[in-house]
C-alpha cells in the first residue's frame, strides 16, 4: 500500500519548471543534526506572483540566491503547503522580470502594527508588526545550534518575541515604548508567540504619557516593583522606585508627578511625601 509521505512525495517530484522572485535576504539555519539550510520567501509563477510561498534551501545554493532576483527553477519539490524545497538536484537560471504585484511585497515586508492582543486573530507564519512597551529583555542565549535573544512586550496583553541569529544582537531597553516591525506569528500547544525574520527591526515610540496623583499601594518583589495609582497598576524601574520610596518600604500620602509608556511608570519628575505637604 503506498504511503501518505509517498503520494505527497510523487505529486510534488514532478512539478513543472516555474519562475520565482526572491524578496528577502536567505537566513542561514541548521536542522536538529546541526546541517546548515537556508530560509527565504518569494513570490512564483504557479500563483501568479500573488502569494508569498516559503523556500526551503539546500545549503549549497544558499550563495546563488539573491534579493530581488528573478529565477527559473526546476527539478525541486513543491510541498501541499505551497513551500518551495530547493535540492541539491535543483537548476537554478537567471531570467527576466514579469509584471508581480507590487502590494503583496509591501504587505510582507512592512506589515501594518495591530495591538498585541489581536496576534491571537491570525494564523500561524502570518506577519505583523507590533507596539508595546518593553517588558523583559533576556542576555544572549546560544547553544552549538542556535542564537537567541527572548523579549517580553506588553500592550494589552503580554507576548513574547524571540530574535534568532544575527537579529538577537537586537537590544532594546526594558521600559522602553516600541514598535517592532516584520515579526512572524508562531503557536505552539495553543500559545501565540512572535519570532523574527530577516526583516525584523524595531523604533523606540516617544508618545509618553504624563501621571500625577497619590500613590495608593505599592509592592516591592524581586521580580518587579508595581504600584497602584489613578486606577492604573504600573510597573516601576528599580531606580524609580528607590526615588519615591528611598527608605524601601511604602509611606502612606507619597504624591508622585512622572511620565508612563504604556503599564510602565518611565520616570518621575517630583515626589512629595505627607511631611512635606503644608
Amino acid at each position: 500500500m503506498t504511503s501518505k509521505m509517498e503520494n505527497k512525495r510523487r505529486k510534488v517530484q514532478g512539478a513543472p519548471p516555474q519562475k520565482i522572485f526572491i524578496i528577502e535576504d536567505c537566513e542561514r539555519r541548521q536542522n536538529k543534526d546541526g546541517q546548515p539550510f537556508g530560509i527565504a520567501h518569494a513570490l512564483a509563477s504557479s500563483t501568479n506572483f500573488s502569494e508569498v510561498h516559503c523556500l526551503i534551501i539546500q545549503d549549497s545554493l544558499m550563495e546563488k540566491i539573491k534579493n530581488e532576483n528573478f529565477y527559473l527553477i526546476t527539478i525541486y519539490q513543491f510541498l501541499d503547503d505551497g513551500t518551495i524545497r530547493l535540492t541539491k538536484e535543483t537548476k537554478l537560471l537567471e531570467t527576466g522580470r514579469p509584471m508581480i504585484n507590487q502590494e503583496v511585497i509591501r504587505r510582507w515586508r512592512d506589515p501594518l502594527a495591530i495591538r498585541v492582543s489581536e496576534v491571537e486573530t491570525k494564523n500561524k507564519g502570518d506577519r505583523v508588526s507590533v507596539k508595546g512597551t518593553i517588558i523583559k529583555v533576556t542576555s544572549i542565549l546560544e547553544t552549538e545550534k542556535s542564537k537567541r535573544r527572548l523579549i517580553e512586550l506588553e500592550d494589552d496583553k503580554l507576548i513574547q518575541i524571540k530574535l534568532w541569529g544575527q537579529k538577537s544582537n537586537l537590544n532594546p531597553l526594558e521600559g522602553e515604548t516600541v514598535l517592532f516591525k516584520c515579526l512572524v506569528v508562531d503557536i505552539y500547544r495553543n500559545t501565540f508567540s512572535l519570532n523574527s525574520t530577516s526583516l525584523t527591526s524595531y523604533q523606540v515610540v516617544q508618545d509618553d504619557e504624563a501621571i500625577q496623583g497619590v500613590v495608593e499601594a505599592a509592592s516591592f518583589e524581586d521580580e518587579g516593583n508595581t504600584i497602584f495609582i489613578q486606577e492604573l497598576m504600573l510597573r516601576v524601574p528599580a531606580d524609580v522606585m528607590d526615588t519615591i520610596f528611598p527608605l524601601g518600604s511604602f509611606v502612606e500620602g507619597t504624591n508622585i508627578e512622572g511620565k508612563r509608556a504604556g503599564s510602565t511608570l518611565k520616570s518621575v519628575t517630583r515626589v512629595t511625601t505627607p511631611e512635606q505637604n503644608p
